[in-house]
């Protein structure tokens, strides 16, 4: 990760036109000609501003979309013999204790002795620490691997909701990333859709001011809301809903589908793939109570 952020801030730092401050944004205001930013160290205006603070939490509180978070913890571990395949990863294994949840560990090897192992969860409520890492403990052992360090770890939590997020963009402020509602509802992913719509966001300034105007809803839309609605009402059934994608459908087919990029005939398939009547009951509930 660190190779990552340090290949960012190497192209960042030769654009002269780009200046970063490290200060703490307090909130924003549109004015009639121009947007302010007001921060701990003063104020900034410009003609538009694209942000990326959850300044608005409502969709925590609201009932219309279900809200569930994927949180984890990640260990990147060093072992000192080879335990690892650097040429397959392991994308959700869910033969680990799910406890009512959805529950899974991602393997990520980068060598034959490194790899990132994360513990994650989709549901409504956060775990202790030690409970994350007593799982990636329990995982290693599991596995036969006991002499490694740890040389970084990391932990976050991220909203999984198909709340309307971009209701909030105006004319002159636009939101990205979570708080612009770009991570995929269905499975928290997020850097995948904002490397995609941040190109979009590009072409779109070239030729459109309203900022508002922007982001519209896809068929995507609709299929990571009922799946959210199933996973919410039944979150037991996460380990089945996603194995049955697997078993049924080819990887090339559900990563486009994941990528937002597959056809309808693509879409069918995976739709096919699924217990159908769960979907059903998602879809007929939202047809009477509304989108």
């Amino acid at each position: 990760m660190q190779k990552f952020y340090k290949g960012l801030w190497d192209v960042i730092d030769k654009k002269p036109n780009i200046k970063f401050i490290n200060s703490i944004v307090k909130s924003i205001l549109e004015h009639d000609n121009d947007v302010e930013v007001i921060t701990d160290e003063g104020s900034f205006k410009g003609p538009k501003v694209i942000n990326s603070i959850e300044f608005n939490k409502h969709y925590l509180t609201q009932e219309k979309y279900p809200v569930l978070q994927q949180h984890f913890i990640g260990w990147f571990i060093k072992t000192q013999k080879n335990e690892f395949d650097d040429e397959v990863a392991t994308f959700m294994d869910f033969e680990i204790p799910q406890n009512g949840t959805t529950a899974f560990m991602y393997v990520l090897p980068s060598s034959k002795t490194e790899a990132l192992i994360e513990y994650t969860l989709f549901s409504e409520k956060l775990l202790t620490k030690d409970a994350y890492e007593k799982a990636i403990l329990a995982y290693l052992k599991d596995k036969g691997i006991e002499n490694y360090t740890i040389e970084e770890t990391e932990r976050g939590t991220i909203p999984m909701t198909s709340y309307k997020f971009q209701e909030y963009n105006t004319k002159n402020v636009i939101n990205i990333g979570t708080a612009g509602g770009w991570t995929k509802a269905s499975t928290g992913y997020t850097f995948r859709n904002t490397t995609k719509k941040t190109k979009q966001l590009l072409t779109f300034l070239k030729k459109e001011q309203n900022l508002s105007k922007f982001t519209k809803p896809s068929k995507f839309w609709f299929y990571d809301l009922f799946f959210l609605d199933v996973l919410a009402q039944h979150n037991e059934e996460g380990p089945n809903l996603f194995s049955s994608l697997f078993k049924k459908t080819k990887i090339q087919t559900i990563f486009k589908f994941l990528d937002e990029e597959s056809s309808l005939t693509e879409d069918l398939k995976i739709i096919k793939s699924v217990p159908s009547m769960r979907f059903a009951k998602a879809v007929l509930k939202r047809i009477i109570y509304g989108f």
